[in-house]
């Protein structure tokens, strides 16, 4: 009888501790960051103003990581930019936007990748915003399940959505805020 009690107690605690690792690789391991030395920047070298007043902004994407990242592009292959003015929504500076998700051009470890963007009546203030993704993303980073089957109709979107963001924001590389008025040496510090 004493035997079976404690045999039945250890069970019960094994079953548990599988039952919270589990939850814990279900809905804990996904949300926790994880660590990569380096960081991936989006600097401005210098930017310009036209005489008809086209603004002319010389952007360099270094990556300092181990990882090889890919840059979000457009259909030419060329980086996608998004443009944010501060007030909540960013605009694409891509004319075409046929394959604006594909992510072609490749960033390896240690590169930087520099290109021109050009803009007609850009606002007064203004950050540029890169999208990249990992190649190596680690799948067992991921939600191992479709966790949003599990959730109300109701929140399914939402966490969703907060999810697309929460992703996003991880692999995205900003500049610092240009203003275009102001002279190179007096422009805002860098985020």
């Amino acid at each position: 009888m004493f035997a079976s009690c404690r045999i039945r107690n250890w069970a019960a605690a094994v079953f548990a501790a599988c039952l919270l690792y589990l939850l814990y690789l279900l809905f804990v391991r996904p949300l926790l960051p994880y660590s990569v030395p380096g960081t991936v920047d989006l600097g401005v070298i210098n930017f310009t103003t036209n005489s008809n007043g086209v603004l002319r902004v010389l952007v360099v994407l270094t990556n300092s990581t181990p990882l090889l990242l890919n840059v979000q592009g457009d259909s030419h292959g060329k980086p996608a930019f998004l443009l944010d003015d501060g007030g909540g929504s960013m605009t694409w500076l891509s004319h075409d936007r046929r394959d604006m998700g594909s992510f072609r051009s490749k960033l390896a470890s240690r590169s930087s990748l520099t290109n021109v963007v050009v803009l007609t009546n850009a606002p007064p203030r203004f950050r540029l915003i890169l999208r990249l993704r990992d190649l190596g993303d680690d799948p067992r980073r991921r939600w191992p399940l479709p966790i949003w089957l599990l959730l109300p109709e109701s929140w399914r979107t939402k966490f969703i959505q907060w999810d697309l963001d929460r992703n996003f924001k991880r692999w995205a590389a900003a500049s610092g805020w240009i203003v275009p008025e102001l002279p190179r040496n007096m422009q805002p510090s860098q985020p």
